[in-house]
């Protein structure tokens, strides 16, 4: 993937660059290095963003929602916590990725949807049902350039 990333940048093609920093994301995701993966699908959606690619986006956010959801443990309490935070995050992007995957007719893969469904149960278990229901929503409404804006934010 890196000798991939080294020349779509040096062809200058961004649908590539932002397919392989994708890749390179979600390999450093499946390998537990949440803060690199985040910096890889946030550079990824850029470029797919750039180039229209609504496959590349809904995949970027897709991405982005698994690091939110996977950073969270167990909480004990009701108070707002980093876990809750990111559990909230996590919640309103598969919100807004399902939304665009609906207008754009872009399903998941098998090994997605497996990843997706684990989210989702951490994200409902970190929130309880109705919390999540609220962020899945306030996700499911925004438009795709309101869900890239809030998946680049750093908060």
């Amino acid at each position: 993937m890196e000798e991939s990333l080294s020349l779509a940048r040096e062809l200058e093609v961004a649908i590539w660059i932002g397919w392989s920093l994708h890749g390179l994301a979600t390999a450093a995701w499946l390998e537990g290095d949440d803060v690199r993966a985040t910096a890889l699908y946030r550079e990824s959606l850029h470029h797919y963003w750039g180039t229209g690619d609504k496959w590349g986006i809904a995949n970027c956010l897709d991405g982005l929602a698994l690091v939110a959801c996977s950073q969270r443990h167990p909480v004990q309490n009701t108070a707002p916590t980093e876990d809750m935070r990111n559990a909230m995050r996590g919640a309103r992007l598969l919100g807004a990725v399902e939304a665009i995957r609906e207008i754009t007719h872009n399903p998941r893969s098998v090994a997605e949807i497996a990843w997706i469904e684990c989210a989702i149960t951490e994200a409902r278990s970190a929130l309880g049902e109705e919390t999540f229901a609220t962020a899945w929503a306030e996700g499911h409404a925004m438009t795709m350039a309101q869900a890239c804006e809030y998946a680049l934010k750093v908060e």
